[in-house]
């Protein structure tokens, strides 16, 4: 292990250099004035556990814990971008098109219509009030609906007719039909 000096962009590091395995591992240190106390204000008065948490404690990272494999990770942007190398050194330098990904976008999963999902959840819920109140059915709904469709245009007819006649606001608000009500 030796200690050395390296600069990465464009400042002076401290770091340690180690041989692993033939190859050379660099792990950047701090610098005295980088490191800080440890200080916990919040586990000064921290209570100290009992027995049976550290017993369940040690009893859930002994089941959670596995050996560490490297080969089930694999760098998925270092195998992308030597792919991309070895296809600008195959190419003379040209311009590489970057291929489309084959990873699963998700545009397979089940598509769920959920306006037709949620007019069958409104049509059995409605079926099921309908019953229990006194006397509305859904024919009354579903007029009450298409006569309410059938203003809204007519609304915006007299919008525009107000518009192309330059009257006043206050004119066009008096003459305006007011809707019935309905008992």
């Amino acid at each position: 292990t030796a200690i050395v000096h390296f600069t990465l962009r464009q400042r002076t590091r401290l770091a340690a250099m180690r041989s692993r395995d033939g190859v050379l591992v660099l792990q950047t240190l701090l610098w005295p004035d980088e490191v800080r106390a440890a200080e916990f204000p919040v586990l000064d008065g921290a209570a100290t556990p009992h027995k049976k948490e550290l017993a369940m404690a040690d009893t859930l990272v002994d089941s959670m814990s596995a050996d560490f494999r490297p080969e089930e990770f694999t760098d998925d942007y270092q195998e992308q971008l030597r792919a991309l190398l070895d296809d600008m050194i195959a190419s003379g330098g040209k311009k590489v098109t970057v291929p489309e990904t084959d990873e699963d976008s998700g545009q397979d999963a089940e598509v769920v219509d959920l306006v037709a999902a949620l007019r069958r959840s409104v049509e059995a819920a409605g079926g099921r009030v309908g019953d229990r109140d006194s006397g509305t059915s859904p024919k009354k709904a579903s007029r009450t609906a298409k006569k309410t469709t059938k203003k809204a245009p007519a609304k915006k007819a007299t919008a525009k007719k107000a518009a192309t006649k330059k009257t006043p606001a206050k004119k066009t608000a008096a003459t305006k039909p007011t809707a019935r009500k309905r008992a």
